[in-house]
């Protein structure tokens, strides 16, 4: 029941499409978690933040608890508590959810209102070249409950002891505690089909497969496939499931084809799912390539090993940032952009590199081997992006547009903590993840105008959980 009223009709609204979204993946759902944080206030819990996921794989966040007189956090399947996603989301909504023995309130907001955002397209999910449906649910403010440096004091004397808040949350894969936001739940319903990354071609023949989840319909799955080959037109077609070659292996149902290919052909291959396109991967022979500027590096870097080995790596020392300064202005002239690698002269105040689209666009670029905020980074690149601005619009160039952009070797999950702050700057994060989307991407020359504006696109879409939680996404 919800409270005494039934949902607001948005509200509804985003939480039916939501279910309607990912109704053709449900049987695949077999571990659908909950992991939150929650403090004590005035004698009951709140919770703070948290993430119901809708996997096909078991996880490897473990399912435990942990807490303290003031703090409870944890990881459970929905199926321990007897509930399925829906009926959790419908109590959220009445005001509380029953989490490992103990009642965790979900506050409203002044009105004792809570409010959705849905979008079927999750960034992180986007830049792992995969899709992801998400609900989120707001209510009150996080920073009414929230009683600092006491939660942090606590955590340090526990028999399982944490330095703060924030890295209780880490170990939980929450993120970055918002404490100027909303409580919230983000649900993720994650894709249940992939190309698979074993896919490749060699010579004239190309080898292709999807991984689809044990429990989902092999006839309503498809490959799509568009074949690109020097000099010639670009060729599409589509594999339907029931012409595959289908094997059952211990995570999932494999379905594969050979096809002939002309020689140096490199396919970009989408995994589709009940008519949705759930993913996407290239495929390739990787000593070929369609890019001539790929093309020129591999004449001094074979299969461009090196540059690979620059910016992705375990770990990093001394000159090592500055190489991957350098192996990033490469990347980005390999994807179409011109690259101006500042840090490399020693100018003064100025960011890393200047990054210039085909029409005059600028992305200005700052990077780091660590956190994204190691040594004021996220400031300085803000201002300088706004000092940029003001020179340009001096100059009668207020059309040029400008981004701005920290590029990171650590992964996503790395740099959570440090998310936010980055996303309410309107600041692009490119992480290690999208580091070897690009590189993938540099197989074919790509569109650099194109990708910019992706780029534009992912920066509002993140600034979009901070706004008004309202309604659907443009276009849904």
């Amino acid at each position: 029941m919800m409270d005494d009223m039934a949902l607001p009709e948005h509200d509804q609204k985003n939480v039916d499409a939501f279910f309607a979204a990912v109704k053709a993946l449900e049987p695949a759902f077999k571990y659908d978690s909950f992991s939150y944080i929650a403090v004590k206030h005035e004698g009951a819990f709140i919770l703070l933040q948290a993430a119901l996921q809708r996997h096909v794989a078991k996880p490897a966040l473990p399912y435990t608890v942990f807490s303290t007189e003031h703090v409870r956090a944890g990881n459970c399947l929905l199926k321990d508590i007897g509930q399925s996603p829906r009926q959790f989301v419908e109590a959220l909504f009445a005001g509380s959810v029953k989490v490992h023995g103990a009642e965790l309130k979900f506050p409203g907001d002044y009105s004792n209102a809570r409010s959705t955002y849905f979008s079927p397209f999750w960034a992180p999910a986007l830049q792992g070249q995969s899709r992801a449906n998400t609900l989120q649910i707001s209510g009150a403010q996080q920073a009414t409950f929230i009683r600092q440096p006491m939660l942090d004091w606590e955590l340090r004397a526990a028999t399982t002891p944490y330095d703060n808040i924030q890295e209780l949350m880490n170990e939980f894969q929450l993120g970055t505690l918002q404490g100027s936001g909303a409580v919230h739940v983000l649900v993720i319903a994650h894709t249940a089909a992939m190309i698979n990354g074993a896919s490749g071609v060699n010579d004239d023949s190309a080898d292709i497969g999807i991984r689809l989840a044990h429990d989902l319909k092999k006839k309503d799955a498809a490959i799509g496939i568009r074949m690109l080959t020097p000099g010639s037109p670009i060729k599409r077609m589509q594999i339907a499931g029931k012409d595959l070659k289908w094997a059952k292996t211990p995570e999932c149902n494999l379905g594969t084809m050979r096809i002939q290919v002309p020689k140096a052909s490199i396919l970009q291959c989408f995994a589709i799912y009940g008519g949705d396109t759930q993913s996407y991967y290239w495929v390739s022979d990787p000593a070929t390539t369609h890019n001539a500027r790929r093309t020129a590096l591999h004449a001094y870097d074979p299969r461009l090993d090196k540059l690979r080995d620059i910016l992705i790596r375990d770990s990093y020392r001394g000159s090592d940032a500055r190489d991957f300064e350098v192996g990033i202005s490469w990347l980005v002239w390999l994807l179409g952009f011109s690259a101006a690698h500042l840090s490399a002269t020693k100018t003064s105040d100025a960011p890393d590199i200047i990054v210039s689209s085909p029409n005059g666009n600028i992305a200005v670029v700052e990077c780091t081997t660590g956190l994204l905020k190691a040594e004021n980074k996220l400031a300085n690149l803000h201002d300088r992006v706004q000092a940029m601005r003001r020179s340009f619009e001096a100059s009668g160039y207020s059309n040029i547009r400008i981004l701005p952009v920290i590029v990171t070797a650590k992964s996503r999950n790395d740099v959570a903590a440090d998310l936010e702050q980055a996303e309410k700057l309107g600041i692009l994060v490119f992480t290690r993840e999208n580091i070897e989307n690009a590189l993938n991407r540099s197989f074919v020359p790509q569109n650099a105008e194109q990708l910019y504006a992706e780029w534009e696109q992912a920066v509002s879409m993140a600034l979009a959980k901070y706004n008004s939680q309202g309604g659907l996404p443009p276009g849904s």
